[in-house]
């Protein structure tokens, strides 16, 4: 799955108005716009653990109707 990080100071618009002051956090493009996935706390409870994160983030999308897309 491609992935970009982008730091606050680079990001386009449109992501800056999906975020606002929600940094950290993950985002996902949508055919309806970027839609925030995990936010601050959403990450920090995972504590650094990379299966924690995947979990979350399989979860997340899931809670949103979303899904990566199969390979």
């Amino acid at each position: 799955m491609p992935f970009e990080i982008v730091h606050r100071n680079d990001r386009s618009p449109e992501i800056e108005a999906a975020t606002l002051d929600l940094l950290p956090c993950v985002v996902a493009r949508t055919e309806s716009g970027w839609v925030v996935v995990l936010g601050r706390d959403e990450l920090s409870a995972f504590g650094g653990e990379v299966d924690a994160l995947g979990r979350g983030l399989h979860d997340a999308l899931g809670a949103r109707g979303l899904a990566l897309p199969v390979r």
